[in-house]
């Protein structure tokens, strides 16, 4: 949960279409010192785009290409 905090406040990351709701509730949601959440403290909805960001972190390598 933390790798997905992280890449929605990059200010280089670009993602559009993303209701305020969903973006307010993954960004504030309480995380432990590992950054761990249990998904159920989450909507249906932020379940679903949590996955794709998850997916799109993975398939562009984020993490690599910025802190490589």
């Amino acid at each position: 949960m933390k790798s997905v905090i992280i890449y929605l406040t990059d200010p280089n990351v670009s993602i559009h279409d993303i209701p305020k709701e969903q973006y307010k509730e993954i960004i504030s949601i309480p995380t432990d010192e590992d950054g761990y959440v249990h998904k159920y403290y989450f909507t249906d909805e932020s379940k679903m785009l949590i996955e794709i960001i998850i997916d799109m972190i993975n398939s562009t390598n984020y993490f690599e290409k910025r802190f490589g």
